[in-house]
C-alpha cells in the first residue's frame, strides 16, 4: 500500500492489496490446506515458486499445487523507480540478444498452472503438457552491485538443476533464456550458458527468450 492520504484507506485495504493475501485468497475461495504463500523475487518469482511447489509435493504436503504468477500495473512508482534505474528501454521495446539492446518494456500479465505427480497426473487421465524433471534456486551473493547478475551464480544454478534431474547438459538443444535486453544482462547470461553447454564440434546450442515473440 502507497496510499498517502489515510482517508482513501478502508477495512478492505489490507485483505484487498496484503503480498500475502493474494495466494492465501485461492486457497480461501478453493478450500486448499496446503501450503500458501506469495513468493517476491523481482524477475524470478513465478519460477520460483514453481521449485518450491515441487519440493513441496515431493515432501507429501500436498498432492498438487497452483503455481501463478501476475504483474500488474497499478501505480507509477515501480515504473519510475526502474526507468530512474536504467534498465527500461525508451522505446519500451525488449531487444534481447540484439547490439541495439538498450533495456525492456513493461507489461502486465497473469497466468497459472496446476502441477501434480506424474503418477497422479497418469492415473487421472490428466492431459500432460510437460514433465518437471529436476529444478534448482540460489542467489548472486556479493556482486559489483546489487542489481548485478553473477556469471557464476548462473552457471552453477543450471548446473544444480541438471544433476537434480539426472539429466546431461550435453543432450539439451534449446534453453529459454531470461533475456531481459539490457547491456550488462544479456551478455552475462550468454557467457553463463556458454560455460556449461559446451559444443565444441557439435551443433550449436540454440537459446530465444519469450519476451522476444510476446511484444508488438
Amino acid at each position: 500500500m502507497q496510499a498517502r492520504d489515510p482517508e482513501s484507506l478502508h477495512r478492505y485495504s489490507a485483505t484487498g492489496s496484503g503480498t500475502a493475501i493474494l495466494s492465501n485468497r485461492l486457497s480461501y475461495i478453493f478450500d486448499l490446506r496446503g501450503p500458501s504463500f506469495t513468493v517476491d523475487t523481482a524477475c524470478s518469482s513465478s519460477i520460483y515458486c514453481l521449485h518450491n511447489a515441487v519440493n513441496a509435493i515431493k515432501a507429501g504436503e500436498c498432492e498438487g499445487a497452483v503455481v501463478a504468477g501476475a504483474n500488474l500495473i497499478m501505480g507509477p512508482e515501480q515504473h519510475l523507480g526502474t526507468m530512474k534505474g536504467g534498465v527500461l528501454s525508451p522505446t519500451s521495446t525488449c531487444h534481447t540478444f540484439d547490439a541495439s539492446a538498450d533495456g525492456y518494456g513493461r507489461a502486465e500479465g497473469v497466468s497459472a498452472l496446476y502441477i501434480k505427480r506424474l503418477s497422479a497426473a497418469l492415473r487421472d487421465g490428466d492431459p500432460i503438457r510437460a514433465v518437471i524433471r529436476g529444478s534448482a534456486v540460489n542467489a548472486n551473493g556479493k556482486t559489483s552491485g546489487i542489481t548485478q547478475p553473477s556469471i557464476s551464480g548462473q552457471a552453477e544454478v543450471i548446473r544444480k538443476a541438471y544433476r537434480m534431474a539426472g539429466l546431461f547438459v550435453e543432450d539439451t538443444d534449446y534453453v529459454e533464456c531470461h533475456g531481459t535486453g539490457t547491456a550488462v544482462g544479456d551478455p552475462m547470461e550468454v557467457e553463463a550458458l556458454s560455460r556449461v553447454f559446451k559444443r565444441k564440434g557439435r551443433s550449436p546450442l540454440l537459446i530465444g527468450a519469450v519476451s522476444i515473440s510476446t511484444q508488438p
